[in-house]
């Protein structure tokens, strides 16, 4: 029982905000183990210290698990609002979506809008320049529903998390050890090689959270 005096079954994803979370159905301790233990197979998040950094970063930006939909975004999410932070480690801006669903679809819009963008204009303003030339109206609106589901489906909130992980490359930096990029390239997707934490967001509940992984994980016996 937590302080709270709830049971700890019944404080996984426990912030619905209007069915936005995981499903009910979906929302208990043994499907959460099994979506997970298939992501770290599937995106190489396979040893000791790559799974401590990731358990850290998905733990804070889910608010220790209660969470699979940002309540407060940035006001600087590229496309708006609707493109907050979803999943386990809280997915953000249209282009991600879109480099995701042509990822899970086999699909090259993302391709097209990187080719054709001009400076860092988001996916909405890329298609409202271009008329809808490379992405249609109504294969948008496919990727606008599919997003819904990266916080509502399991499978979606945490293969989003893999996916975003294995494509910036970063178990390069927790291979390192190396807390401080591991953070910025979560936070921010065009940030590494950073020295400092100024601009990363709750950078000391990630370090507190990445602390307590390596006594749970015991980081001095594990592989």
């Amino acid at each position: 029982i937590a302080e709270d005096g709830k049971k700890n079954e019944d404080r996984l994803f426990l912030k619905k905000s209007n069915d936005l979370n995981v499903r009910v159905s979906e929302a208990n301790y043994n499907e959460l183990a099994k979506q997970i233990n298939n992501t770290l197979k599937k995106y190489d998040i396979n040893t000791c210290i790559r799974k401590i950094h990731f358990f850290a970063q998905l733990y804070h930006e889910t608010q220790k698990l209660t969470t699979t939909y940002e309540t407060d975004p940035s006001s600087s999410v590229s496309g708006g609002d609707y493109y907050r932070g979803r999943g386990l480690v809280h997915l953000t801006h249209d282009y991600n979506y879109l480099h995701y669903y042509d990822y899970r679809f086999n699909k090259s819009f993302f391709k097209s809008y990187l080719a054709h963008r001009v400076g860092y204009e988001s996916v909405n303003q890329f298609n409202t320049r271009t008329e809808n030339k490379y992405i249609s109206v109504d294969e948008m609106k496919k990727v606008d529903e599919f997003i819904k589901l990266v916080s509502t489906e399991l499978f979606y909130a945490c293969d989003t998390a893999g996916w975003y992980w294995k494509e910036y490359k970063i178990n390069t930096f927790a291979d390192k050890d190396d807390l401080i990029n591991v953070s910025a390239i979560i936070n921010n997707p065009s940030a590494k090689n950073v020295t400092s934490t100024t601009n990363i967001r709750g950078y000391s509940e990630r370090r507190k959270y990445y602390d307590l992984m390596k006594i749970i994980f015991d980081y001095e016996n594990c592989k």
